[in-house]
């Protein structure tokens, strides 16, 4: 019950002892003013107390409802608990209870929402560099911290500190494990909050200006990997700032696996191309030189022999050789890095590679193009390297005349078709032996999803094709005329691609 206000219930009691008060004396005053009057006197004498009754019900009715109306409302404020006690005042327990319930849903839909945007905001980053700052920063803004810090364990015997913000935690680069807190917050399922700083005074006393503190370990398919600490944060830490924290922390650590194994992808791409590159120098280069080597030495025999002809004749070679080694050594470097396939497309960087391959290994070579549209990169660069590999094997195997290069775009798939006229082979023994860089091709065509269709018969050449499903939402730039016959060879292509430039 609500407690009674006692300045009104002392003026009703004053008003109505006054209006008794008069009551008696006008009902008085009445009877001697009518008293020659028989009849109404009669009257008032035999209603005198119903009179009564009904004046001083109306009178007080008046009264407790002008107090009722003067009395200030509580002020409605846009707070969960200040609307609930407000609603405890003026409805019935069913309805509080249902007011309470709706108002926790929204603030976990509130806390929900919050939780998935910086969700979305972690897994958009990809490297370990832009995600650490992103985690600390958004703990902080997220329960309005002081400071906060991310240690990730570096061995068994030591946690490094990642990334910090706020200007509240001592320059250090590492954190033994067994130390105080660090032992307890790597546990899993352990967090620790405290806004007391006597809690854990190993750590607290020798940095004074520690006031509070939630650590919560960053756990990864049950294991810890690091830790999150949060600091100083007006008021102290609540319960709901730990279930929160505790919410964003497992988040944390996927998007930090996340970054982990996009630096390992990374790193993997590296070394496949260093190996790569280490084969082909040493499958062209290394051995075109080692020619230069032997036809030097011809050279300076015949010379101290006196066989001034045969020497000429080295020197040719050598001079070819040279000449080969010059072509190999820039076919590697643009495979390297090919710069027409990142900022013009996969076509323009096809065009630049069979014009090289052309004027290396004198093949004819003839390039269609059906529809326009340009891929995610690393879709383009996987099939540009497929149709690397695939001309390379050409090169190298076929002993061709003639190779044939098919692309067709539709807004739902890209085919990608290569053919030549060469020896050919047998698919089953050269995938059964892992040989003509098949599986190398295989490998990338599953990292896009695709598929591969190899035909090949002896002496009959062969004919590689790949399907890859793309997105509606590719992007189409715009593309030169110029830049789109249905059907050129690689010189139609020189001209091309020289009057565009």
């Amino acid at each position: 019950m609500q407690n009674i206000n006692v300045p009104i219930a002392l003026r009703i009691s004053l008003v109505y002892a006054l209006l008794v008060s008069l009551w008696v004396f006008v009902a008085a005053r009445l009877l001697d003013i009518f008293a020659p009057i028989p009849q109404p006197v009669t009257w008032l004498a035999t209603h005198q107390d119903v009179l009564f009754v009904v004046v001083t019900a109306l009178l007080v009715y008046t009264l407790v409802r002008r107090a009722l109306w003067r009395r200030p409302m509580p002020a409605l404020v846009n707070h969960p608990s200040t609307l609930t006690e407000t609603a405890s005042e003026m409805l019935p327990g069913s309805s509080v209870a249902h007011i309470q319930q709706e108002s926790e849903i929204n603030r976990r839909l509130a806390e929900n929402n919050s939780i998935q945007r910086l969700t979305a905001a972690l897994l958009q980053q990809q490297t370990l560099d832009d995600v650490l700052p992103l985690i600390c920063h958004e703990a902080q803004e997220l329960t309005g911290a002081g400071g906060a810090r991310l240690l990730l364990l570096e061995n068994e015997a030591w946690l490094r500190v990642s990334h910090q913000t706020g200007t509240l935690f001592p320059d250090l680069e590492r954190v033994p494990i067994g130390h105080g807190l660090a032992k307890v917050a790597l546990l899993p399922k352990n967090v620790v909050r405290t806004n007391d700083p006597t809690t854990f005074s190993q750590l607290f006393q020798p940095y004074p200006e520690l006031k509070s503190l939630v650590a919560i370990p960053l756990l990864l398919k049950g294991k810890a990997i690091g830790t999150l600490h949060v600091v100083n944060k007006p008021g102290g830490f609540t319960e709901d700032d730990t279930r929160i924290l505790s919410l964003f922390a497992d988040q944390a650590a996927l998007a930090i696996a996340n970054a982990r194994l996009h630096e390992q992808a990374k790193q993997l791409a590296v070394a496949k191309e260093r190996q790569w590159l280490a084969r082909e120098l040493h499958d062209s280069v290394t051995q075109v030189l080692y020619s230069v080597i032997l036809y030097a030495d011809a050279t300076r025999l015949a010379l101290a022999a006196d066989k001034k002809a045969e020497a000429t004749d080295n020197l040719r070679e050598l001079r070819t050789l040279a000449r080969q080694a010059m072509a190999d050594l820039r076919l590697l470097l643009f495979r390297l890095h090919p710069p027409e396939l990142e900022e013009e497309g996969l076509v323009v960087a096809l065009q630049a590679r069979l014009e090289a391959i052309e004027a290396r290994a004198g093949l004819q070579i003839d390039l269609r193009v059906e529809g326009e549209n340009r891929l995610p990169i690393m879709i383009e660069d996987d099939l540009y390297k497929i149709a690397q590999e695939a001309l390379n094997n050409v090169v190298k195997h076929a002993k061709a005349e003639v190779v044939s290069v098919h692309l067709r775009f539709t807004d739902d798939a890209c085919w990608m078709t290569i053919q030549d006229d060469g020896v050919g082979f047998d698919p089953a023994t050269a995938q059964r032996d892992g040989g003509l860089g098949l599986r190398n091709i295989a490998e990338r065509v599953e990292q896009i999803a695709g598929e591969l269709q190899l035909e090949s018969v002896p002496r009959q050449g062969t004919k590689l094709q790949v399907t890859v499903k793309t997105s509606l939402t590719a992007a189409k730039p715009k593309v030169d005329d110029r830049l789109r016959p249905q059907s050129f060879s690689t010189q139609d292509l020189a001209e091309t691609r020289a009057r565009h430039n």
